[in-house]
């Protein structure tokens, strides 16, 4: 037998070359700066606290009248809030003895168009807040102006993104009535973690602006079965409708001379026009649609997007818009895509927003009736009076991408100025 060589089997060049370059390329992913951020925001939500501030919302509710106030602690206690109108008298309170670690309390019998602060609380006296605000909203028809913010698509991977830098130039505006998310809130369905750190970043507008959420397809299941309902979504804000055939995330309000539909149409079943939910919930929006006719706009919101950059959703347009043009609706918010659209179809304005937090669309398919499209972080101030709309949408450090007016003549809104 001969003696094996000293150095056993010699290997082959290659060899050596695949294991060099697989060594370098590991080098590289471990010492690169983009891992390392991903590495430092995901610690960050990972320690973002479970105990969250309050907040307002109005899910299902009339806003001249009703809102709820709702809160997180780390342990279960008692649910406290005074308010009134007057930061040194908070003369009213609603309290619940129910120990809980989730709090949600309805305030009713509220003024329309008044400003009202609050403190949250248990009933042992020790208090969770400082002293908040909100404005409810003015009576339907008052023909009051207002304004708001919308965005969409929020959500954040592992923690990255622009959600935090979004929040803070929308906190800049002093006359934000209320702020829209037209879903896809968080990234994942169930995870705490995820969404402690999207109240974390949420937090400096929320205590003092109500938040008007929309489901996605990220926040909620399908209607197949109960995951629809076990999720962070309604955890934070609840089943806004409900019947003895139909409950969902669905809810609609009137803010002075505009009619607002929030529709849920989020995961992928909720495209299809032929299922029994689906069935239902066009009913209701039938129906709702049709109840405000005599508000001078109607905005209808949902998340799946039916025309976008990135392709158009047939079956959706098909169910939508028929809808649209029988109402008369003066403007459809979405997101679903990550990426801004402006699209002018059968005299109706569509808008995709997709740019609150996360990782936009890597390309661009020119569609018909497209007259804007950009990438990048946003979010839309919509202005209101009795005459028009105005929409300004801006980047987070307020470069101007869009702008455009759309003005009531007769029944019609239609688009005049686009700078």
């Amino acid at each position: 037998m001969e003696p094996a060589s000293r150095g056993g089997t010699r290997k082959p060049l290659k060899t050596y070359i695949r294991t060099a370059v697989v060594g370098i390329a590991l080098t590289l992913v471990l010492f690169s700066p983009i891992y390392g951020y991903i590495g430092i925001v995901y610690a960050k939500e990972q320690s973002a606290p479970l105990a969250k501030p309050p907040y307002v919302h109005w899910n299902g509710l009339l806003p001249q009248s009703q809102v709820y106030i709702s809160w997180e602690s780390d342990q279960n206690q008692s649910s406290y809030v005074a308010y009134g109108t007057s930061q040194e008298n908070l003369q009213f309170n609603v309290a619940d003895a129910t120990l809980v670690g989730m709090h949600t309390m309805l305030l009713t019998g509220l003024d329309p168009d008044t400003q009202y602060y609050y403190r949250v609380g248990n009933a042992s006296g020790q208090w969770a807040s400082e002293v908040r605000t909100f404005w409810t909203a003015p009576q339907p028809g008052s023909g009051k102006d207002f304004s708001f913010c919308i965005t969409s698509d929020t959500q954040q991977m592992w923690g990255t993104g622009h959600y935090a830098a979004i929040v803070s130039t929308i906190n800049s505006y002093t006359d934000n009535a209320f702020l829209v998310d037209a879903g896809d809130v968080g990234e994942y369905t169930n995870d705490q973690h995820d969404w402690n750190n999207y109240w974390a970043e949420t937090a400096p507008l929320t205590d003092h602006i109500p938040i008007v959420p929309d489901p996605g397809n990220h926040d909620v299941g399908d209607h197949s079965d109960n995951s629809w309902e076990d999720n962070m979504y309604t955890k934070y804000f609840g089943i806004s409708y409900s019947t003895p055939t139909l409950s969902g995330h669905f809810y609609s309000f009137n803010y002075s001379n505009c009619q607002f539909v929030m529709a849920e149409i989020a995961a992928v079943g909720d495209v299809d026009p032929n299922t029994p939910f689906n069935q239902q919930q066009d009913q209701w929006i039938n129906a709702t649609l049709q109840a405000g006719q005599l508000q001078d706009f109607r905005i209808l919101v949902f998340h799946r997007a039916p025309y976008s950059s990135n392709g158009n959703d047939q079956t959706l347009i098909d169910r939508i818009m028929p809808i649209v043009e029988t109402y008369n609706v003066s403007l459809v918010f979405y997101g679903h895509q990550h990426i801004y659209d402006r699209y002018y179809i059968a005299n109706r304005t569509l808008i995709c927003l997709g740019g609150g937090g996360g990782l936009q669309n890597a390309f661009i398919i020119p569609q018909a009736g497209q007259q804007i499209t950009a990438m990048g972080p946003s979010f839309t101030k919509v202005y209101v009076n009795s005459t028009a709309i105005l929409l300004k949408t801006y980047t987070p450090t307020f470069e101007l991408i869009d702008q455009v007016i759309l003005n009531k003549i007769g029944s019609n809104v239609l688009p005049d100025v686009v700078i």
